[in-house]
């Protein structure tokens, strides 16, 4: 068995920056749950017998690491592609400091049930013996996860009164704990392992980690239909939704707008995730890295249940013809297809999302004080047609639309884009009534397609990499699909696809998702824009702004994620993607009753990813 030595915290600067990685790293992730709500509610409730687990189904949601020494394995592979195997010691031994009594040779889990309350999550981790156990407690109390009893009777002076009344009322066995301060749960020792759950009855499961994965990647996950009813899925989803949205708080530097359109994303998130764990029969999730061939692989199937609307949307997929099939993408730095059956649910909900982001970029144009008005104006303009195209696309049957994009000079690019529609000619209305527009060549009422000019001339400024000179937007309307193009060229490589997606082409296929991206030259053009809107600063004043950061930041997953900002991820993708190789694929298939979700990320990706590790490392734990 592989554990860490016992090496208490002693240092309160070193446990401020212990607790930014990444929210209290497992210990969080284990014991939070998806609806973030305290679970010392038990008080009254009559606890059920020991292993009992008749009260609980089987969870339908399993994710598993294969074990922590895999996850360093990685870390330390992606570390020296960034150059920094320094940089995996100092971030081994920090992680280390929270992980004593457990088996990194072994797997962990997280597993997500259905009750009647909502959603409930538990979490495992390898924990093998008595002695190990009260290690781990240890390590626990010195990252402020206190838990009652105490790790040792000389600390149960430090546990509160009212915890200690609390105690008397829930009837914990020897090897169960209520833990409390940084997070509110409990724990429970049984069969080798240590389970972390927001409610009693979900530690007292019997086993382990029973629901043991088989395979060869690092992180899997399985979502098992048989587990529970849809209805009872259903029900789960709908209570943590419910209690998720209403403890959304405001910060105090949203405006109303951003807020509103916060909670309305987070709502559409739980539509989604409802709709696959609802209505999958099984889905499977594999993620796995080689680093023979320096590349990331991910897979995932999902088998719906018949009957269900998830069902009809996979059968659906290569049923209509993609008619930007024809479509070439030679040279491209990116191309994507998209032919994808919309679920009437999801499509209602991106619609709600599409309203609120409308409302957010006009408070955000509005609030814009290095904008004229007229500015303003043409923007405002301009972004209300966007989203009215979003928001009919949001109530169709199919999203039918395709990008390619092409690298040029001096790191420019010029994209062409297109998307099908019901009634394009009401769009043609629309732009002949701004008030920036130009007409490109001849413009009849017999044209099969019209062609527009919308200059935006501060894009010009502010993203030359991206629009010509004058900042124009390109846009051309046919009866049932619209077009954009921009960059250097655009009206050329625009034309060149009208005229390929006219020609003839059966354009039905069983792939409803086809990406592939050379990411060298879009992270070279991100770290151009990047750069020019926030200029380097001093590595004193870097220094002292990490310091600063990691003496503030409190322990909470919301907060570590935050840090990202402070990573300066554009100029790190520019200098990650410069030696290569930079590929990216995606694709989404049906196969037959299921659907097959494909990716693919070159040594490029990885480096990034490492380099992001290493600036975190330097800047939040040396």
């Amino acid at each position: 068995m592989v554990t860490t030595p016992f090496r208490p915290v002693t240092s309160r600067g070193l446990l401020n920056r212990l607790m930014t990685v990444t929210g209290c790293l497992l210990v969080l992730l284990a014991v939070l749950p998806i609806h973030g709500e305290p679970s010392h509610g038990e008080q009254g409730k009559a606890n059920p017998p020991v292993g009992d687990s008749s009260r609980v189904e089987r969870p339908v949601v399993v994710a598993e690491l294969s074990s922590i020494q895999a996850a360093y394995v990685d870390a330390k592979f992606v570390l020296e592609l960034a150059g920094d195997p320094a940089g995996y010691e100092i971030l081994k031994e920090t992680v280390d400091l929270f992980l004593g009594g457990v088996d990194q040779s072994k797997p962990c889990q997280w597993r997500v049930f259905t009750t009647a309350d909502g959603l409930k999550t538990v979490s495992s981790l390898p924990v093998a013996t008595t002695a190990d156990l009260n290690e781990f407690l240890q390590y626990l109390w010195d990252v402020d996860l206190k838990t009652a009893p105490a790790p040792k009777p000389s600390l149960n002076g430090h546990v509160p009164s009212a915890i200690r009344t609390k105690l008397k009322t829930l009837q914990l066995q020897s090897n169960e704990r209520m833990f409390f301060s940084l997070a509110d749960g409990y724990l429970r020792h049984s069969a080798g392992s240590v389970h972390l759950g927001e409610t009693l009855a979900a530690v007292r499961l019997p086993a382990s980690i029973s629901e043991k994965i088989v395979s060869p990647a690092t992180i899997t996950i399985r979502i098992n239909g048989d587990a529970a009813t849809p209805e009872r899925r259903r029900d789960a989803f709908e209570k943590s939704r419910v209690q998720a949205i209403s403890r959304l708080k405001r910060d105090e530097h949203e405006s109303d707008a951003e807020f509103a359109l916060q909670k309305a994303f987070l709502e559409h998130q739980y539509t989604a995730a409802e709709l696959l764990v609802s209505q999958a029969s099984r889905v499977t999730f594999d993620w796995g890295m080689s680093h023979e061939k320096k590349q990331s692989q991910v897979h995932a199937e999902v088998l719906p249940v018949t009957g269900t609307s998830l069902a009809t949307n996979i059968q659906r997929i290569g049923e209509s013809a993609d008619v930007f099939a024809g479509v070439a993408s030679t040279d491209t730095v990116l191309s994507g297809s998209f032919n994808v059956p919309i679920d009437p649910t999801l499509g209602k909900s991106v619609k709600v999302v599409v309203g609120h982001a409308r409302e957010y970029i006009r408070d955000w144009i509005e609030r814009s004080s290095d904008k004229e008005e007229g500015q303003k104006s043409i923007t405002r303009e301009f972004a209300d047609f966007v989203f009215d195209l979003v928001d009919e696309v949001s109530t169709m049957t199919e999203f039918n639309g395709c990008v390619r994009t092409w690298s040029n000079k001096n790191d420019r690019l010029t994209t062409v884009g297109a998307i099908r529609l019901r009634d394009g000619l009401v769009y043609q209305k629309r732009l002949e009534k701004f008030k920036n527009r130009q007409t490109i060549g001849t413009d009849t009422a017999e044209a099969k397609v019209h062609e527009h000019r919308i200059s935006i001339d501060w894009w010009a400024t502010e993203y030359p990499e991206l629009f010509d000179r004058n900042g124009s937007v390109l846009i051309a309307v046919a009866s049932d699909r619209i077009w954009f193009a921009t960059g250097d060229k655009a009206l050329e490589r625009m034309h060149l696809a009208i005229q390929q997606s006219d020609e003839e082409s059966d354009g039905k296929s069983d792939t409803a998702i086809d990406v592939h991206a050379q990411l060298k030259s879009l992270a070279q053009v991100w770290g151009k824009i990047y750069s020019r809107q926030h200029p380097v600063k001093s590595k004193t004043n870097q220094k002292k702004s990490a310091e600063k950061k990691s003496t503030e930041m409190q322990p909470s997953i919301a907060r570590s994620v935050s840090i990202l900002g402070s990573l300066d991820l554009p100029r790190l993708a520019a200098d990650a993607y410069q030696k290569g190789p930079d590929t990216l694929t995606v694709t989404l298939k049906r196969n037959g009753e299921t659907v097959n979700l494909s990716a693919q990320i070159d040594a490029g990706t990885l480096r990034f990813v490492g380099l992001a590790m290493s600036k975190f490392v330097k800047d939040y734990l040396e």
